[in-house]
């Protein structure tokens, strides 16, 4: 199925999105009378949620898959905002290069912890529940060995997107 819609019909289910998660943007509509309270806007609410990013960053513990599942809901909420402001045009295609990557390692991790989580309490063979074990511990290792290269990512969006809207 693929739906075509109109780049109006995206922008204004965007400002629905937005009012309904952020209260802060509740008078968006405004943005067509004044562009540049759009880029204001954006950008406060860009730097909001890179925010709660780098601050779940900071209290990773790759031994603690509860801190990355955390870092996880921060970071999709950083990567659906990136593509949304891709998708009106805020923010240049590439924007979002390398997000569905770390998005995907840090859910990988928490597939493994809920998956080794419901086998124990199923009572099924311990054999299972430790591969799950081993291979979320060796995705968390790969995810600290790569932590620079995900920080780098961060900065390199951050600069992107501040430049495209300021």
């Amino acid at each position: 199925l693929i739906l075509v819609i109109s780049p109006e019909y995206f922008v204004n289910v965007c400002r629905i999105i937005w009012i309904t998660r952020y209260p802060m943007m509740a008078d968006f509509c405004t943005c067509a009378a004044q562009p540049m309270y759009f880029s204001t806007s954006v950008l406060a609410l860009w730097w909001q949620t890179l925010g709660k990013v780098q601050a779940r960053l900071v209290t990773v513990d790759v031994n603690a898959p509860a801190t990355l599942h955390s870092l996880r809901v921060a970071f999709k909420s950083l990567r659906y905002l990136t593509n949304a402001l891709r998708h009106i045009g805020a923010v240049p295609e590439d924007a979002n290069i390398g997000l569905k990557y770390w998005h995907d390692l840090l859910g990988d991790i928490q597939d493994r912890c809920v998956t080794h989580n419901w086998l124990q309490r199923q009572g099924i063979a311990a054999a299972l529940s430790t591969q799950q074990v081993a291979e979320m511990a060796t995705l968390s290792e790969r995810f600290r060995a790569e932590q620079q290269r995900f920080q780098t990512t961060l900065l390199r969006l951050d600069a992107l997107v501040t430049a495209s809207l300021a």
